[in-house]
């Protein structure tokens, strides 16, 4: 199970909508992100540790942002994904994954980074492999 962080982008704009006069509405979708490393608060959709775009057949997952795509939370506030979150084929090696960021755009290298995870095991891809969490694989526990 990982934990799921807030960024520093997702924080404010919860503060901001909770606290002060400013609405956040809800991004249309979650685009995930594979990293070579861990991301951290600070970063942006812009310099999270993302796979390079011109690694072969790298791009961010969109998945699905509805009631049928995540399981109900239950106690201590945890999720997890309810169908495949499946990644294209590696045409080329992308190397250690070891983080994983929720973007609110599809574009690698662009929009705002909302969640990231380190993961509990990190996985070396390798030329033909497909990166994927199967169904209720991908535990988000928000502390």
């Amino acid at each position: 199970m990982s934990t799921f962080n807030m960024s520093d982008y997702l924080e404010a704009q919860i503060y901001n909508h909770m606290f002060r006069s400013a609405t956040f509405t809800k991004p249309p979708f979650l685009a995930f992100a594979l990293c070579s490393g861990v991301p951290n608060d600070a970063n942006t959709g812009s310099n999270v540790p993302e796979l390079a775009g011109a690694t072969p057949n790298y791009k961010r997952v969109v998945y699905i942002q509805a009631d049928s795509g995540w399981q109900v939370p239950v106690a201590e506030a945890a999720t997890a994904n309810t169908q495949p979150i499946q990644w294209p084929v590696a045409g080329a090696g992308w190397g250690t994954i070891s983080g994983i960021a929720i973007c609110d755009s599809i574009g690698t290298g662009s929009g705002n980074m909302l969640f990231w995870a380190s993961l509990t095991t990190p996985r070396l891809v390798l030329t033909g492999d497909q990166f994927q969490f199967a169904s209720g694989n991908l535990t988000a526990l928000f502390d």
